[in-house]
């Protein structure tokens, strides 16, 4: 909860709030060499794991956020080697693929055994192209592209549920963001505990997933 408030104090929208709680609270250890594939320029998530783009080996479309590698993803194959890698990031980027499955599989195929790989899912999202928008991923869907791609979840989370949710797509309209956005993020995270606690049976809606992959 405590990463949620900092994050929200620091003007992040819920999602990411949500994700780098998630992030924090697995307290995951990732080994060098780490790549991180559709990068952008300096993602929230380093700092939340105490790493420095100098770390990391970065895949991006966008030339200007200065990658280790500039990549259009119009196909996906790496010039890696296998096991080129411990550790990998798939973040916020699986929607914009043509083909997903061959992207967890690229990945699969870079990791060293027992590598290790973070991946988010969003799923109520708004229309991105970042450059393209093709899916979104239910837990179903999740689970049955790393079981496709020879990948074993460690840890699958939801992020947030419905109240959530819902303030999520509002959130363009929630302005000034700490007049309005951040009492209402606040609220949602804690109504969606008292739902979870008192209606354990209604069905997930979340903003999203954030999964731990390993290669065995």
């Amino acid at each position: 909860m405590r990463t949620i408030v900092g994050e929200l104090v620091r003007g992040k929208g819920l999602w990411r709030a949500l994700l780098y709680e998630a992030i924090f609270s697995s307290a995951v250890a990732l080994r060098a060499p780490i790549i991180d594939i559709a990068s952008g320029g300096n993602p929230g998530y380093w700092r939340i794991l105490g790493l420095k783009k100098a770390d990391i080996t970065t895949i991006d479309v966008n030339a200007s956020t200065h990658p280790s590698l500039v990549y259009d993803f119009s196909s996906f194959r790496l010039s890696y080697p296998d096991a080129s890698f411990e550790s990998a990031f798939l973040m916020n980027c699986v929607y914009i693929f043509s083909d997903p499955l061959s992207v967890m599989r690229e990945v699969r195929r870079i990791l060293r055994l027992g590598g290790v790989a973070l991946m988010s899912f969003p799923l109520v999202f708004p229309y991105t192209p970042e450059p393209r928008d093709l899916y979104r991923f239910t837990e179903e869907g999740v689970r049955y592209l790393c079981a496709e791609s020879g990948l074993v979840i460690v840890a699958l989370m939801p992020l947030g549920g419905r109240w959530a949710s819902a303030a999520y797509l509002i959130s363009p309209f929630l302005r000034p963001y700490f007049i309005f956005a951040f009492p209402v993020y606040f609220m949602t995270v804690f109504l969606d505990m008292v739902s979870a606690f008192f209606l354990p049976r209604l069905s997930s809606a979340p903003i999203g997933y954030f999964a731990i992959v390993k290669k065995i």
